[in-house]
């Protein structure tokens, strides 16, 4: 090892990673503004807080289905149930829609498989 050959400092900074692969530096401030863009298209003020609930099994009143989504994901603000079972439901925050969708959409209600879809507030 005495002959080993020292890198110069010119191939260290280029060179980054395992195996002495080159790879393109990005410089930090490209990185803030991407993550700058992708918050800005998924921000607080633009998620729905709306979600519509249909297949819903006949028989089944607003009031229990209210109690369902309330207890699972966050309070209702607003909603009501159409006769062609077609809930919809207003949550107070976004995070609350999101949970309902995430926790319902896809499964069942007495033995019907529901939808949920995030609906937006417009």
């Amino acid at each position: 090892p005495r002959n080993a050959k020292k890198p110069s400092p010119v191939d260290s900074k280029d060179r980054l990673g395992r195996g002495g692969r080159l790879a393109e530096k990005r410089a930090p401030k490209e990185v803030q503004k991407a993550k700058g863009r992708d918050m800005a298209s998924h921000g607080t003020f633009s998620r729905p807080r709306t979600v519509k609930v249909s297949n819903i099994p006949e028989g089944l009143e607003w009031r229990y289905i209210k109690e369902l989504f309330e207890s699972a994901a966050g309070k209702v603000i607003e909603g009501h149930l159409e006769d062609n079972g077609v809930a919809w439901l207003t949550f107070e925050k976004p995070d609350a829609a999101s949970e309902a969708h995430f926790e319902f959409d896809g499964g069942e209600l007495a033995d019907q498989p529901i939808r949920v879809e995030l609906i937006d507030d417009d």
